[in-house]
Order: C-alpha cells, then structure tokens, then sequence
C-alpha cells in the first residue's frame, strides 16, 4: 500500500525473487477502482556475469575472416538463466554461418546480424575449485562463446569497434 503526494503520486519500492516481466495494477484506496495505467516491469538478476572478448588478429584486410572468443564468466553461486549475448558487429562485417561454438560444440547460428544475438541457455553457478575467486577454464561457471566475421568490401581502412553484452529478459537487462 502506498500513498499518494499532494501532487497525486505515489512512491515505492518492489522486489521479486523471479526473473521475469511482471506487470502492476493499482487500486484506489478510496473508492476501490483499478487504474488502467499497468506499467510492465523487468526483473533482472543484475550484474552477474564478465565477459571477456577477444580477437585473433588486431589488423585486417577486406575479405579477411577474424575469429573471435568471449570468455563468459558467472560471478555467482547461481545459476544465470536466460543468457543471450548480443554482439553489435562493426558496419561492413558479417557473421560466417555455421562458425558459432559453444564451449568448442556447434550452436545455432545468431539471430539478426547488428546486433547479432547468441542464445547462450543458461550459465551455471561458479564452483572455485582453485579458490582465487573467478570462474576459470575447466570450473563450473566458465563458458566460451566462439565465431568468425568476415571483412566485407565495403570495409574502409580505419579502427573498428565490436562490444557484446550478456542480457537476459528484455534488451535493456544486461546480466
């Protein structure tokens, strides 16, 4: 229950322990009639995994394929479901079908091509069997996401920039 200002509004706080999207109704105290405004809210699991991403080459020509590796790490003693990580390719490269791997095994290829969308499942719980804290290769925790890009002809010489994040209920919930 909350109570509204002098202005109408009310503030509050809401917590869930479910991932997921939860949409709110209220009621008027004083005469018992539901508002129509039912805002949606995303119940996000916060910021539970590191990525690491990297490259097998720091230059590149036109035509040239580059493989890349992303080091997915959970932090946390949960397991992190649903993980998708989105990859927002530079202008001028294109995903290689057929090169995604999952911890060295063949997945789906993504969906969309900027940004690229990975569907990673679900990370598990870090078990640090070395006790330095991180999810290393080998521990429970760990995952790797592989592909290839290709350098496509309309690529000018010049820095470019590629970031993924790991998300997980809507685009906005980076995990």
């Amino acid at each position: 229950t909350f109570t509204t200002d002098a202005g109408g509004v009310a503030r509050g706080t809401i917590r869930s322990t479910v991932v997921g999207v939860s949409t709110l109704t209220a009621t008027d105290g004083t005469d018992g009639i539901v508002l129509s405004a039912r805002p949606q809210v995303f119940f996000t699991q916060g910021q539970a995994l590191e990525l690491r991403k990297s490259a097998n080459k720091n230059k590149a020509v036109v035509g040239d394929v580059v493989n890349y590796l992303i080091e997915i790490k959970n932090r946390t003693s949960s397991i992190i479901t649903p993980v998708r990580v989105d990859d927002q390719i530079p202008p001028n490269f294109k995903y290689v079908k057929g090169s995604a791997r999952l911890n060295g095994s063949l997945m789906n290829d993504p969906a969309g091509n900027r940004p690229l969308a990975f569907d990673i499942g679900a990370v598990p719980a870090l078990v640090d069997s070395n006790g330095n804290g991180n999810a290393d290769p080998g521990e429970p925790g760990y995952m790797t996401l592989s592909y290839q890009l290709v350098i496509g002809s309309g690529a000018t010489p010049r820095e470019y920039v590629n970031t993924a994040a790991a998300k997980d209920v809507c685009d906005q919930c980076f995990i």
